[in-house]
């Protein structure tokens, strides 16, 4: 299935074949919310997304990992064929990294994220993943009302942004509510053969696909066949 794409607020996703299911890839300056199975692709998505953004349609990046060192993602992405370190260096790409245990230190440093957003032209972000930053509220109420606050400051910043999160935390659910466009990946095991779906369960203001397309995990990074179909349902 092919979809024409639309110019207006629309960003190209830099992620092969997203553009044609997204009726032109994503609105700009939104808010998307990606949750998954544990191993799906997720933060690979993340990264291309920021990657080829950078290197395709000169629009630099912002990641901001609260598990992942970047020693050990600048290595795995370097499998890709993604040099993140020269991409960093050309002050291409941004990559801030927030141990679980200085969570924290993400709501209190928001000044120094927007200079940062400012002084390097950020037009892409990523959180990975924004479902732990549940662990700075004490319960669902606080919870609720900070990523209330936290999405709000985050459409301040003016950036198309991912944030990234595990499909069976209760987090998701929340920032799933708040968001412009939620995103949905599937890896059902099929036949002993682990399968790969991406679904858009909402994108505001376009005529997305409703179905759940097929993606692959290839040496290019997620590909994703508009034509193909997964019946997760099995």
């Amino acid at each position: 299935m092919c979809m024409k794409a639309r110019s207006v607020d629309k960003i190209p996703s830099g992620i092969h074949g997203f553009d044609e299911v997204s009726e032109g890839g994503f609105i700009k300056n939104s808010i998307i919310s990606l949750s998954g199975d544990t191993g799906s692709g997720k933060t690979i998505f993340g990264m291309q997304f920021l990657y080829n953004g950078a290197t395709q349609n000169d629009e630099n990046g912002m990641y901001i990992c609260f598990e992942e060192p970047k020693k050990i993602m600048y290595r795995n992405m370097l499998k890709l064929g993604w040099n993140l370190k020269a991409l960093e260096e050309s002050q291409k790409l941004i990559y801030l990294e927030y141990p679980p245990h200085e969570i924290n230190l993400f709501f209190e440093q928001e000044n120094t994220l927007i200079n940062l957003i400012d002084k390097f032209a950020i037009n892409r972000l990523v959180i990975d993943k924004a479902t732990m930053l549940g662990l700075h509220f004490a319960n669902q109420s606080e919870r609720r009302e900070g990523m209330l606050k936290m999405i709000d400051k985050l459409r301040g910043w003016g950036c198309t942004s991912i944030l990234i999160g595990e499909s069976e935390s209760e987090m998701a659910g929340d920032i799933d509510s708040l968001a412009d466009s939620v995103i949905r990946f599937y890896s059902p095991l099929q036949k002993g053969i682990r399968k790969h779906g991406i679904e858009i369960v909402e994108m505001r203001g376009s005529k997305h696909s409703m179905q759940v397309h097929s993606y692959m995990i290839s040496s290019k990074g997620i590909e994703i066949d508009p034509e193909s179909v997964l019946d997760i349902s099995k």
